[in-house]
């Protein structure tokens, strides 16, 4: 008899079966538990709308936790800027996604 145990609840495709992108894209989010109505992932969808280009160009968003927002610079002096400007960065974001009610940003440098 086998231990093994299914983990994951989202129906399987056969790899014969043509599938539509949709379908496919709605199965990946059900499978890893991903709300597109979640503001945390709608701040991420539109991190370049909230921020503006120039700003998500270097700047990423990569995760909110504990009204932390967390992001990623890929060089130091865009990291001091954005240390340097948190305050208007959380102003912006607070503005359009208020229910995050965000306090502060931890930066990492890193590609």
């Amino acid at each position: 008899m086998s231990s093994f145990k299914k983990k994951d609840n989202y129906e399987r495709i056969s790899s014969e079966e043509p599938i539509e992108a949709k379908a496919f894209m709605d199965q990946v989010l059900k499978r890893f538990h991903i709300d597109l109505k979640d503001p945390v992932n709608q701040l991420i969808i539109h991190w370049e709308a909230v921020v503006g280009k120039e700003v998500s160009e270097h700047i990423k968003c990569i995760e909110v936790k504990d009204k932390v927002l967390y992001v990623k610079c890929d060089h130091p002096s865009r990291a001091a800027w954005a240390r340097m400007n948190s305050r208007e960065i959380l102003k912006k974001i607070n503005g359009v996604y208020p229910e995050l009610g965000l306090k502060k940003i931890m930066v990492k440098v890193g590609v």
